[in-house]
């Protein structure tokens, strides 16, 4: 098969000195031919922006845009914007990929006439083990709101990156990510997007690899802008009730309780203020939904009201002290 159809391949970049380059490599070095790199760079304030500009200097495929610091959904907005592609990729700058990623996507995305076409990736530790984001052997043609049920209300892979989406759909449709939203603002992008497609191609094929960072977020650094997640939620449930999709929001709203309860764990009592909101309505969303609730909400329900601190104890020795 000879294939054929630029790639715009947007990285949002962001005082990632120390992996940049790593990522601008493993891109340039695809056996995929027509293909641009656009490096968004975000307000840098370490090296990052200097490496981007080197590269672009050196490789006519690598472009650079430099702005104030606004947040990655912006900055992968004016990759959009500026990608000149028939298909769209994103890659974070952190991360690295295959010399077939590209490639593959694409193959997978001609051969089956389909929309989008995603694959899965390896999350990789400091400690050198890989897991993969999907447990399950998954290489099928399926439907958008097929790719919504399984990934999205199945709570399984919802970031943006490791698929291949078509540009003219996102201009069709605007689809784009959410400058209001900081955290699920993948989910919202993926859901926007995947409503609008009759054939998305699944395939467990690993061909991109997430650096789980030594210095992501835990307990202690939860900022109240996470809770944002939960307006993208809301938005969701809302959307499929409008398209009649009834059958998908009882899943959609156990998953916002299980997040609730979550950030109730995260917040703790660094701040009582905000605990208190979020578990007003945590509650308010347990009394309305209860028939969409199982034992297992009921059980961390009853645990987060009157044993808060044995339920946040027995979290954090399950998860390693590992959170959002």
């Amino acid at each position: 098969m000879k294939l054929s159809g630029k790639i715009s391949v947007v990285v949002p970049v962001y005082n990632v000195g120390r992996y940049v380059e790593k990522t601008i490599q493993s891109l340039l070095q695809q056996d995929y031919a027509a293909f641009e790199i656009l490096l968004i760079d975000d307000g840098s304030t370490d090296d990052s922006g200097r490496i981007c500009d080197r590269y672009a200097a050196k490789d006519a495929r690598v472009k650079v845009t430099h702005q104030k610091n606004q947040g990655v959904s912006i900055a992968r907005n004016v990759g959009i914007q500026k990608a000149t592609g028939a298909f769209v990729s994103f890659v974070d700058a952190d991360d690295y990929v295959s010399t077939c990623y590209l490639s593959s996507l694409y193959a997978e995305l001609d051969e089956r006439k389909a929309d989008a076409a995603v694959q899965m990736y390896a999350n990789c530790f400091p400690n050198g083990k890989q897991t993969r984001s999907v447990a399950e052997d998954v290489n099928t043609l399926m439907t958008g709101m097929d790719f919504v049920a399984f990934e999205i209300v199945g709570r399984r892979d919802t970031s943006s990156c490791g698929k291949l989406f078509r540009r003219d759909l996102l201009l069709q449709y605007g689809v784009r990510f959410s400058e209001h939203i900081t955290n699920l603002e993948d989910m919202l992008f993926l859901f926007d997007y995947m409503k609008h497609c009759q054939r998305v191609s699944y395939a467990p094929t690993v061909h991109y690899f997430r650096l789980v960072r030594e210095d992501g977020v835990t307990f202690s650094a939860f900022h109240p802008s996470k809770l944002t997640a939960l307006q993208t939620y809301d938005y969701i449930i809302e959307e499929l009730e409008q398209m009649g999709r009834v059958d998908l929001i009882p899943g959609m709203i156990r998953n916002k309780f299980d997040l609730s309860v979550f950030f109730l764990l995260a917040i703790g009592r660094n701040d009582p203020k905000l605990y208190d909101k979020v578990f007003r309505e945590t509650k308010a969303l347990m009394k309305e939904h209860r028939e969409c609730m199982g034992k297992k909400e009921h059980v961390k329900y009853h645990l987060i009201t009157y044993l808060p601190s044995l339920y946040r104890m027995a979290y954090r020795l399950k998860t390693h002290g590992r959170v959002l």
